[in-house]
């Protein structure tokens, strides 16, 4: 209790110290209808919504949660709907992926729909890098072949940044910044991630990306989705060209 106390007491301090700043990491989505790889006669989109339906909205403030045992209730969670729609003739099998920075692997955290029919997939390497970040990749496959207008369940249904997540000075560096840093229970101290948030003058100096991409392929000619996409796309989509 007392360690739960200490936590949530943190988050809070940290929450008044972000609402006194006007220059924030920001968390930006990347989800347009361009981020999609298709190879066949398919056609597809890529959604992403926010809780009202709407268009996901850019450069939300991205600040550590409170509700520890309900994250979704937070009103620091951010809201981020995904799913795939096929818009093409011909049925399609698609494959989504999902990169956040690597620094910021255990802090950021992605809530995903209790959905069956996306399976992880495990056969694509799972790093990558884009303008001199490293993302860890997490990729998903799902199972139904989608005909016309069909959509797949939702996949990505929020992010947020835990509660243990605290924005300081790393002793251990020489520059004048801030980074993500997260409390280690087990050794009472804090755990620098690398990751700078915003400099000591106040101006953001990274935006926290989430990229999301989509690849997709026919359905005839194969038994099932795990396959047809390994045979067809040997490697993770080119996240380099993912529109921010």
């Amino acid at each position: 209790m007392k360690k739960k106390i200490i936590v949530i007491s943190a988050a809070v301090a940290l929450l008044a110290l972000l609402a006194m700043s006007t220059s924030l990491a920001w968390f930006s989505d990347n989800d347009e209808i361009t981020n999609v790889f298709t190879v066949g006669s398919v056609k597809i989109e890529q959604n992403e919504v926010g809780a009202d339906g709407g268009a996901f909205v850019q450069d939300q403030d991205l600040m550590p949660i409170v509700n520890v045992n309900n994250p979704a209730a937070d009103e620091n969670y951010i809201p981020k709907i995904v799913d795939v729609t096929s818009t093409g003739e011909n049925p399609a099998y698609v494959r989504t992926h999902i990169a956040i920075p690597t620094k910021l692997v255990g802090t950021l955290k992605l809530q995903l729909s209790d959905s069956t029919k996306w399976i992880p997939a495990t056969t694509y390497e799972s790093t990558t890098s884009v303008d001199g970040v490293d993302y860890t990749v997490y990729s998903f496959t799902y199972t139904d072949a989608l005909n016309k207008d069909n959509v797949t369940d939702d996949l990505l249904l929020g992010v947020y940044v835990d509660a243990k997540t605290d924005l300081k000075d790393n002793p251990a560096t020489t520059e004048a910044d801030l980074e993500f840093c997260y409390f280690d229970d087990a050794t009472g101290e804090y755990v620098f991630t690398g990751y700078v948030a915003w400099k000591a003058d106040g101006t953001a100096s990274e935006k926290v990306n989430v990229l999301v991409a989509t690849q997709a392929c026919q359905s005839q000619g194969f038994t099932d989705a795990q396959t047809a996409l390994d045979t067809v796309f040997t490697a993770i989509p080119d996240f380099s060209v993912v529109t921010p």
